[in-house]
């Protein structure tokens, strides 16, 4: 995400990333993706995935920011 920060985000690049991170939750096996979404913020890029625990049924979202100044900030 890091490389991508600064490229204009095209539907096509927006996939790309969606389709990646879900491939890279998906490899967890105690979480199941129930969402992710990917959207221009501020001064970066906001990627918020929801994820069902499988061990509890419990669904919470994970906010990530990549903003390009401050870096990664983990959202609740």
């Amino acid at each position: 995400i890091w490389d991508l920060i600064f490229e204009p985000l095209t539907d096509e690049l927006k996939q790309a990333v969606v389709d990646d991170v879900n491939r890279i939750l998906q490899a967890d096996p105690r979480a199941i993706p129930v969402q992710v979404n990917l959207t221009e913020a501020n001064y970066g890029l906001l990627l918020e995935c929801t994820l069902s625990f499988v061990t509890t049924n419990q669904v919470d979202t994970l906010r990530l920011s990549f903003d390009k100044e401050i870096g990664l900030i983990v959202q609740q």
